[in-house]
């Protein structure tokens, strides 16, 4: 009986064995039919398939032919990609449950709608490890979460679809995949802060980022890869660009990055490029409130702040630095402590108070003689506060390469704060844009909302706002006791309300009797002033009252004793200067005149002090800002010591630079207007414009001053101490050379800056290292890229020397260049396109109705002119670098090579980056500089330069313009080919 039990168990295992090899034979007989790809093999590129942009994920999904349609919510802050497929097989597997996509050895077609757009690498966070696979040449990941959908065609719905048939050959064996083996993870980028200037304000949303959307399921099956089905929103149909057709690509780390980036920040709806390119190029920015516009001035922050961070207050060189910075943020815990806090400000009064006793308390039969107006101006401007007017440098026009004085109203800001009659009018601002959002059309007018900003600011709750802040300054700072005028019958407290009053009437009549913000921007650009000299002031700014010994004053600034016939000085609004001066002689009284000054000093540093209006005392952005301000020439060392690959950016620097000069000089030559004896003189100039860049030694840039026992723990006297030193190094420079590199790089420019600057009188442009970075240059990618950032810059600095200023100049001194009336033309046929009524919509959808002054022509001018020169300049630099010594005179420059995913030819893709530079997610809060600066809406930049380009139009194929196209500054333009 045992023994037939043993037989029956092993009889049972034999069939249990012979049906799991039967069951495994079947499985390898299906699988073996089916094609499979290796997890070490190569897949076909998605552009060889589709000629699309590839996916960022690989999945399988058995498709049926019910469409759902539901409604969901989308989650922040996660974006989704779609994929929309329509695939039709020969023969439908079975379902299977392996990772491993499988299909049958057949034809397959299909239908791929443009509808995808491209992820940016720079937005977080990192998908989970089983969520992407993806391709070598797929664009690096963006989103965290992937929809594959195949949406039924809407009626009336425009799709482009490429539709090719592929036969699938056999492959080896298949291997399956996990998906830990087949994931990518990407890491966060590293943190930036949020970029300020003392220029712009910051940008607050306005809308909320997230709305109930109607969408598409996929379908009704599950994908293979076990990922859970996700919806989003329906696409919207788009010409997008597709995979480059052409062979030479660059498939480099940072062309593929770049290209992700451009791909993210366009428009994929039915925008065409001739039709509104701002929105074709940067629509994707302004759609998305989680995708930053590129901001170089936020990297170069970061960067600085990093090194900042490191820094030891022991470093021999730079230690200063970094006890100032330090003293700053320790401010935020130590201002709590107000008695001790405000104690210390008070004492600080002391250092003003050093050159006179124009501080001492009052009796009731003060002395006036004994008070000097003049001291107490050069006790105020000798820390950077200058209340009635300013004396700055100004550049010599007689060829001598020397500074000259410059009096001007003032308009210099505080390095620290903004006053709080700033606050309260822009916040009134604002709230007037929510209004105006919340009405039927979803407009205002600009214009008019500006002079009730204005308004506000002279005479209304801005100046109140002021006044109530004087009084907390002159209370807290324990100033009462210079108002004890026993002859009041309210003692103190009457005499400060009467001089509160004072102070009122008086900046009232002063701000109508000095010109705008942007009056005064314009005629600072265009250098309109008059040429005098000391002995002038002495004559003509004479008051009875006010006594300024500007003798004096001079002498006390500087420090040394001055010729007064022998100090130029280039007065700007003369005459509306002198009436307001005229203004404050009317008070009659120096005593009265003494106490309005020292409740402007006491605003002034209680504002920068104590309750800063834009940023909260010892906080990041405003430490930051103040140490930049402050010690600039310290920064830019810590800046140069660490920038990589500094002689390389030199070197790329001079590149271009030589380029542009190169290329503008054959323009000149082909200036049709210019005679050939005004043609030389154009030339003549343009050859000796040098385009400066700074030392990349960076012990050069350390002024004197400060050393390593000037500074302590103590913020208050640190910054009083750093005020006084900022407004020496100034005067300073005035015996010294406008081109000393020390001169050029902390007067007039920085190197860690974004920007470039031209001078008028020297025939200089600078172009700094901090315009090296993104979006303006980038390493390893395709010469067109960079030309249209970093090469666009240095075309449009070098334009401002033939702009309506820079042909007053002949490149030694003030003289008028001959054959400049072909510009008149130029300049208004450009002011009359951007001096039209102008609509600019927000990104709250906030229509803003504007019109603009003369203010931006030169701008515009050399913004329009440098995008052909930039380009001309690439060409001619790329023939140049191609050809190379010992070529044939017949030689065919090779075409450059593309970027991946995007169907665009090169000339294409400079205007998109030209475009792309300049995106911004347009906020209501930007519209106000509008009318005080010379720079335009990025939307309306784009529009005028392009609109005006023959290469544009033809690169785009676009039809004629229906207005006329302004002429080119240096050059004659062919008409455009017919498309």
């Amino acid at each position: 009986m045992a023994g037939a039990n043993k037989r029956t168990r092993g009889m049972l295992m034999v069939l249990g064995l012979l049906f799991i090899a039967t069951i495994v034979i079947i499985c390898l007989t299906y699988d073996s039919d089916q094609p499979q790809q290796s997890f070490k093999s190569r897949p076909l590129s998605w552009d060889v398939l589709t000629n699309t942009a590839p996916p960022t994920t690989t999945t399988t999904t058995t498709t049926t032919s019910t469409t759902t349609t539901t409604t969901t919510t989308s989650t922040p802050p996660t974006t989704t990609t779609t994929t929309p497929t329509t695939t039709t097989t020969t023969t439908t597997p079975a379902t299977t449950t392996t990772p491993t996509t499988t299909t049958t050895p057949s034809t397959t077609t299909t239908d791929v709608p443009s509808t995808s757009r491209e992820p940016s690498p720079s937005t977080p966070p990192s998908p989970p490890t089983s969520a992407i696979t993806t391709t070598p040449d797929s664009p690096p990941p963006l989103t965290s979460t992937t929809t594959t959908q195949s949406p039924q065609p809407q009626p009336d719905e425009s799709r482009t679809t490429t539709q090719i048939s592929t036969t699938t050959p056999p492959t080896p064996s298949p291997t399956t995949m996990t998906p830990e083996s087949s994931s990518i993870t990407e890491s966060s980028p590293l943190s930036t802060q949020e970029s300020t200037n003392t220029t712009s304000e910051a940008t607050t949303p306005t809308t909320e980022p997230y709305d109930k959307t109607s969408t598409i399921t996929a379908n009704t099956s599950e994908s293979t890869t076990g990922s859970p089905s996700c919806t989003s929103p329906a696409p919207i149909p788009y010409p997008q660009p597709t995979a480059s057709k052409s062979a030479n690509v660059c498939m480099t780390a940072a062309c593929k990055t770049l290209a992700a980036r451009m791909l993210d920040m366009m428009d994929h709806s039915i925008t065409r490029p001739c039709e509104d390119f701002y929105q074709y190029a940067c629509g994707g920015v302004m759609d998305d409130l989680f995708l930053d516009p590129e901001n170089p001035q936020k990297e170069t922050r970061h960067f600085i702040m990093e090194h900042l961070k490191s820094l030891s207050p022991e470093d021999p060189e730079l230690g200063p630095l970094k006890v100032f910075y330090d003293s700053c943020t320790a401010a935020e815990v130590e201002s709590r402590n107000r008695t001790f806090w405000l104690s210390n400000i008070n004492a600080a009064l002391d250092t003003v108070d050093s050159i006179g006793p124009w501080l001492a308390e009052e009796s009731g039969s003060a002395d006036d003689s004994l008070i000097s107006i003049t001291q107490i101006l050069v006790g105020m401007m000798k820390i950077d506060f200058a209340p009635f007017f300013d004396l700055l440098l100004d550049v010599s026009e007689d060829g001598t390469d020397r500074f000259v004085l410059k009096l001007t109203p003032p308009v210099l800001l505080s390095p620290f704060s903004k006053d709080m009659g700033w606050a309260v009018c822009y916040s009134e601002h604002l709230n007037r844009t929510l209004e105006a959002l919340g009405s039927p059309s979803s407009s205002y007018d600009l214009n008019e909302d500006y002079e009730k900003y204005l308004e506000c600011i002279r005479e209304g709750t801005g100046l109140h706002a002021r006044l109530a802040q004087m009084t907390r300054a002159v209370k807290e700072l324990g100033l009462m006791h210079h108002f004890n005028n026993t002859n009041h019958k309210q003692g103190a407290e009457g005499q400060l309300v009467d001089s509160l009053m004072d102070t009122e009437f008086l900046l009232i009549d002063m701000s109508k009797a000095l010109p705008s913000k942007s009056k005064l921007r314009e005629a600072h650009l265009k250098k309109d002033f008059k040429n005098v000299t000391l002995s002038y002031l002495e004559d003509k700014f004479n008051f009875p009252m006010f006594k300024v010994e500007w003798v004096a004053l001079v002498e006390g600034l500087f420090g040394h004793a001055v010729d007064p016939d022998n100090v130029t000085i280039h007065v700007y609004f003369d005459d509306d200067l002198h009436a307001a001066l005229d203004e404050i002689d009317f008070i009659g009284d120096v005593i009265k005149l003494r106490r309005i000054m020292l409740i402007l000093l006491a605003e002034r540093l209680y504002t920068d002090l104590v309750e800063p209006a834009q940023h909260a005392l010892g906080k990041l952005e405003y430490c930051l800002r103040v140490t930049t301000e402050l010690l600039g020439d310290f920064v830019s060392t810590l800046y140069l010591k660490n920038l990589p690959r500094l002689q390389e950016r030199q070197q790329k620097m001079k590149e271009v630079i030589k380029a542009n000069k190169e290329a503008a000089e054959q323009e000149l030559l082909h200036q049709p207007e210019l005679k050939p004896e005004e043609m030389e003189m154009w030339l003549s100039k343009l050859r000796s414009m040098s385009g400066e860049m700074a030392s990349p030694e960076p012990s050069h840039y350390l002024l004197p001053g400060i050393n390593e026992t000037t500074l302590s723990d103590n913020f208050i006297d640190n910054s009083l101490i750093l005020l006084t030193r900022h407004r020496s190094l100034m005067y300073q420079h005035f015996l010294s050379s406008i081109s000393s590199p020390a001169v050029l790089w902390s007067h007039f420019l920085k190197p860690f800056s974004q920007f470039g600057i031209s001078l008028y009188a020297p025939n200089k442009f600078l172009i700094p290292y901090g315009a090296m970075e993104a979006p303006f240059f980038f390493w390893d990618v395709p010469d067109y890229i960079n030309y249209a950032g970093i090469g666009h810059m240095i075309a449009h600095e070098l334009i401002h020397g033939f702009d309506e200023t820079g042909i007053r100049y002949n490149g030694t001194q003030r003289q008028i260049l001959e054959g400049y009336n072909y510009l008149i033309e130029l300049s208004e046929c450009l002011s009359e396109q951007y001096r039209a009524p102008q609509s600019l919509e927000a990104a709250s959808g906030l229509l803003a109705n504007f019109t603009l002054e003369r203010l931006p022509l030169n701008e515009v001018l050399a913004g329009s002119g440098a995008v052909r020169l930039a380009w001309e300049a690439y060409e001619l630099f790329r023939s140049q670098k191609d050809k190379g010594k010992g070529t044939p005179t017949m030689y065919t420059v090779p075409d450059a090579p593309q970027l991946p995913w995007l169907d665009l030819n090169p000339q294409q893709l400079y205007f998109l980056r030209i475009a792309q530079v300049h995106c911004s997610a347009t906020s209501d809060i930007h519209m106000l500089p509008l009318m005080e600066k010379e720079h335009l809406p990025s939307r309306l930049w784009v529009k005028l330069v392009l609109q005006n380009e023959p290469l544009f139009t033809e690169a785009f194929s676009c039809s004629t313009p229906l207005h006329r196209q302004c002429p080119y500054i240096l050059g004659s333009v062919p008409a455009p080919s017919t498309p």
